[in-house]
């Protein structure tokens, strides 16, 4: 008969890579998209800065929402110059937090709110 090694392999399969999934119609218009902000696209650059303020297919960031609403505000798109102030206030929102979390943790006094 087989070496018991040889009869070990054949009763087993190797485990299979899995298969990736197809793009979904998000994917695919994401993927779109970024190839407009790459072209320089200021309504491309507002729209993906809106994903990324929202965290809509995208993981929230509000600093990549300014980055990209700065780039459209650059280009003079408008809805981004005023938006761009709210993605600002949001991380000056969040670091003011964090220092909060920071010093409550430290158990020192806060200063300044």
């Amino acid at each position: 008969g087989l070496p018991l090694l040889a009869k070990l392999s054949r009763s087993r399969s190797l485990p299979m890579a899995p298969t990736p999934a197809a793009p979904t119609r998000m994917d695919i218009e994401m993927a779109e998209l970024r190839r407009q902000v790459d072209r320089g696209d200021a309504e491309a650059q507002f729209d993906l800065g809106d994903c990324y303020s929202r965290g809509d297919g995208v993981e929230q960031d509000y600093f990549e929402a300014a980055r990209l609403y700065r780039l459209a505000a650059e280009q003079g798109h408008l809805d981004a110059q005023v938006a761009i102030s709210s993605a600002f206030a949001m991380i000056r929102a969040r670091c003011r937090t964090t220092l909060r979390l920071l010093a409550s943790s430290a158990g020192r006094p806060r200063r300044g709110t």
